[in-house]
């Protein structure tokens, strides 16, 4: 899951992540949570990703930080708790991780979007909880980054937001930890979140990314050959910073839940209910707290 500065990551934020347990009665319609721990991570923490990245046992967190150009790996020990493992230096910067399998070999690797370098950082992971630096990818100003495999091939490719060119960027794998450019495509003002999903249920995967400036979510359908059709633009709220994948409604169609910023006492988030051919219901629009 990739965080943006225009929400998130503003200095005086305390540099730990807060893990929160769910409790639940089984007829109870709302779950309560009670803070378990805290876990001190870099500074200005804006991104966090779960994944089994030492092989066995309970998932790990992958957080990187923005103040501190570095990205920390905190390993799972399970019922809630965690162990700092190992920090590593990314481009400067850091605004998104997406973790997948780059090179086949059944470990997870990481791939870090560097907003201030200008690049995307790949790491392939040891199977230890450590990774090794394996080069990068030039990207102008990447705020957001998602893997899947948008090729149809088999091989994990990379869909990167360019939040200054207002484009994504689709980096072909080649299978071996290495990727190309292949295709980009036009999105909406000020790009800051992107998801991955089958939004008209052609078993080919499609991209949604979230417009800060324009007030929208633009909605890029695959041709399961790596490129896309021209976005639809779904108007999101006022300042669309975050993305939130999920069936919402119980009926089987991936839905967005959208969160809007303001430097005012609240802000919004904005439902996008998906009716599984591409397109979406009208808004609901529900309060949340400043920011």
């Amino acid at each position: 899951m990739e965080k943006d500065s225009y929400s998130r990551g503003r200095p005086g934020v305390c540099c730990t992540v807060c893990v929160l347990f769910a409790s639940a009665n089984l007829y109870a319609q709302t779950p309560t949570f009670f803070a378990l721990t805290s876990i001190p991570v870099g500074a200005n923490p804006v991104g966090v990703a779960i994944a089994g990245t030492h092989g066995v046992g309970a998932a790990d967190l992958v957080v990187v930080n923005q103040g501190s150009s570095t990205l920390t790996l905190e390993r799972g020990l399970g019922h809630g708790y965690f162990l700092p493992w190992s920090t590593q230096t990314t481009g400067a910067s850091p605004r998104g991780v997406a973790v997948a399998d780059f090179n086949g070999d059944g470990i997870l690797d990481l791939a870090v979007a560097n907003f201030a370098s200008n690049n995307v950082s790949v790491f392939l992971g040891i199977g230890n909880g450590t990774f090794r630096p394996f080069g990068s990818l030039n990207a102008a100003s990447p705020t957001a980054i998602v893997a899947a495999d948008f090729t149809g091939d088999g091989k994990t490719d990379l869909a990167v937001v360019e939040s200054t060119s207002n484009r994504v960027v689709i980096f072909r794998g080649l299978g071996n930890g290495a990727f190309v450019p292949f295709y980009n495509a036009a999105v909406g003002d000020r790009p800051v979140s992107i998801v991955a999903a089958d939004f008209n249920g052609d078993g080919i995967m499609d991209l949604a990314v979230a417009n800060s400036i324009s007030g929208d979510v633009s909605l890029l359908l695959g041709y399961g050959q790596g490129i896309f059709l021209a976005a639809r633009n779904f108007p999101a709220g006022p300042n669309p910073t975050f993305l939130a994948l999920g069936d919402f409604n119980g009926d089987g169609k991936p839905d967005l839940a959208v969160a809007n910023a303001s430097l005012g006492s609240n802000s919004t988030v904005y439902v996008l209910l998906g009716l599984g051919d591409g397109f979406f219901r009208p808004p609901l629009i529900f309060t949340a707290g400043s920011r």
